[in-house]
């Protein structure tokens, strides 16, 4: 059972990166800022990558928000941050329940 909740919460958290390297890609597409990687513009799954590092708070730094894209990736990391502890002390009053 619980590796049936750990491959659901990891599901879920897939899901939620990968809504918000859309939020991303489409603040990009309307000009809302840009990522960037050495000054250059990067492609479309970089965006995939860039919200994984952030909602983890993995923050690399290889790849960086400008423009307003800042203020979705300080929420992103901060819901992250919120999202992944919840699961894990879920996970932890799951197996204490066993």
């Amino acid at each position: 059972m619980v590796v049936g909740v750990l491959c659901v919460l990891l599901a879920v958290h897939l899901c939620e990166v990968l809504a918000y390297s859309a939020v991303f890609a489409l603040a990009a597409a309307t000009g809302m800022g840009h990522l960037t990687a050495g000054g250059e513009p990067i492609g479309p799954l970089a965006y995939f990558y860039f919200s994984a590092e952030t909602f983890s708070t993995a923050g690399y730094g290889d790849i960086v928000p400008e423009g307003s894209l800042r203020i979705i990736a300080a929420i992103e990391s901060l819901n992250g941050l919120l999202l992944l502890a919840w699961s894990g002390s879920f996970l932890f009053s799951l197996t204490q329940q066993r």
